[in-house]
């Protein structure tokens, strides 16, 4: 009997670490897997993109704050590291410390530890070197509809998905009015990256349904609080 109680709370413990393992684990910004673009803002800002697929980290210094790249996370910037680039690694590490969960910190560490001073480089330009690969792969076609009355924000939205390796087919604008973004696909895609990358960046709801009438994969309807955002 004894026995029988000690194995069921044995159970219990690993069940038990092994859900706090895996909600810890969930509560972290990167997959280890995908591209991660982080904003480190300050006078100047600098965009940093770590490329797993490619094992390389591309950063540019920036005057303004990026209208046309998937920003994962934005962090502030404490000290002028960034200045010295032969010791950029060391910048990079000392920057996510304490800024992101044990698991991501870890994770950035172990990326960048491996990593030689030659694979980590200073872009000009964000072009082709901040083109997302997961979503490139997606393929997915995207029609983008404007509802706030504002001019211009479909077009802006647009060009970021496109800079990011995705196809817009349809900028429109709507006279509906909505405070927040809404993205509707049909169920087979709501787990794609590409579209958790969107309802993450853009801080949309999901609406699953078919989307046939709209020739696209992915609608997204802009809100009030995207104008706000960009």
């Amino acid at each position: 009997m004894f026995k029988k109680i000690f194995f069921l709370c044995l159970f219990a413990l690993l069940v038990y670490t092994g859900l706090q393992a895996y909600f810890f684990i969930q509560k972290g910004y990167w997959d280890g897997r995908n591209r991660f673009n982080l904003l480190f803002q300050g006078r100047p800002s600098y965009l940093v993109s770590l490329v797993p697929a490619d094992q390389q980290v591309f950063w540019q210094p920036l005057t303004t704050l990026p209208a046309d790249v998937f920003v994962d996370l934005s962090l502030d910037i404490t000290n002028n590291c960034f200045y010295q680039e032969e010791h950029l690694k060391t910048c990079l590490l000392s920057q996510f410390h304490h800024r992101l969960n044990s698991w991501d910190n870890w994770r950035f560490w172990w990326y960048l530890r491996g990593l030689s001073s030659e694979k980590i480089t200073k872009v000009a330009q964000t072009g082709s070197f901040f083109r997302d690969a997961a979503i490139i792969k997606d393929d997915f076609s995207f029609a983008v509809i404007n509802t706030t009355g504002h001019f211009g924000l479909a077009a802006k939205i647009g060009q970021l998905i496109t800079n990011s390796g995705g196809r817009v087919v349809r900028l429109a604008d709507d006279t509906s009015r909505l405070s927040s973004c809404q993205i509707k696909t049909e169920p087979r895609f709501a787990h794609s990256y590409t579209v958790r990358k969107l309802l993450t960046f853009l801080r949309c709801q999901l609406f699953l349904g078919s989307v046939e009438n709209e020739r696209a994969t992915v609608v997204i309807r802009l809100g009030e609080q995207n104008w706000a955002d960009f």
